[in-house]
C-alpha cells in the first residue's frame, strides 16, 4: 500500500498547507472580511452576503471550521452563527506571518 507524501512534512507544515488551502477561494475569503469586520454573523447574513447557493455556503463554512478559522455561536434570536475561532485564527496568523517575513 502506497504512503501519503504528506508523512515527510512536520506537522506545523501541514497545518499551514490545510489553511493555504481554507483561504483558497474567494467565498471564504469574504467570511474571513465580513467576520472581521462584524465580529459574528448569522448564517442567513452570510447567504445574503455571497452569491453561492447555500450548499455551497455550507461547504465553505465547514472548510473554515474544520482549520480552526470560524467557530460556531449561538445568537441572541437562538440561532446559529459564526464568529472567528479566537486561538485557531491567531494562531493561523501568526503562521502565516512567519511565512510571509521569510519570504520578504
Amino acid at each position: 500500500m502506497p504512503l501519503k507524501k504528506d508523512y515527510k512534512f512536520s506537522d506545523r507544515l501541514i497545518s499551514l498547507s490545510q489553511i493555504a488551502f481554507a483561504l483558497s477561494h474567494p467565498a471564504r475569503i469574504e467570511i474571513i472580511e465580513f467576520l472581521l469586520e462584524n465580529g459574528k454573523s448569522s448564517y442567513s447574513d452570510l447567504i445574503d452576503l455571497i452569491p453561492l447557493s447555500t450548499s455551497s455556503i455550507s461547504q465553505h463554512l465547514r472548510a473554515l471550521e474544520k482549520v480552526c478559522l470560524i467557530q460556531n455561536v449561538d445568537l441572541d434570536n437562538a440561532s446559529i452563527g459564526y464568529k472567528l475561532h479566537d486561538k485557531g485564527f491567531s494562531e493561523a496568523w501568526e503562521e502565516i506571518g512567519k511565512l510571509i517575513k521569510i519570504a520578504a
